[in-house]
């Protein structure tokens, strides 16, 4: 598993170190998963997540075969967390 927001450990990158071990994945307490050392940015509006969610999609290896031009021959998921302010 590669984190598609930090550009330096994505395996394959041309000009990028090869970072072959990946992020670890665990099961934890609260009964999820959790991908250790992955990067969280805080987003104040809607237009910041999805100029994070472009750049990783940009970021994504995509790699053509006789079945499909444009496979990515993987999964990406992009989690928000929504804090809900009440100022009343």
């Amino acid at each position: 598993m590669f984190d598609l927001l930090n550009t330096k450990t994505i395996k394959g990158k041309p000009g990028n170190k090869l970072d072959k071990t990946g992020l670890k994945i665990r099961w934890s307490k609260n009964e999820q998963f959790v991908v250790e050392n992955l990067f969280q940015f805080r987003c104040n509006d809607a237009d910041h997540a999805i100029s994070l969610y472009n750049k990783g999609v940009k970021n994504k290896i995509v790699a053509s075969h006789n079945l499909n031009h444009q496979s990515s021959r993987s999964h990406a998921i992009f989690t928000l967390k929504v804090d809900l302010i009440d100022n009343a």
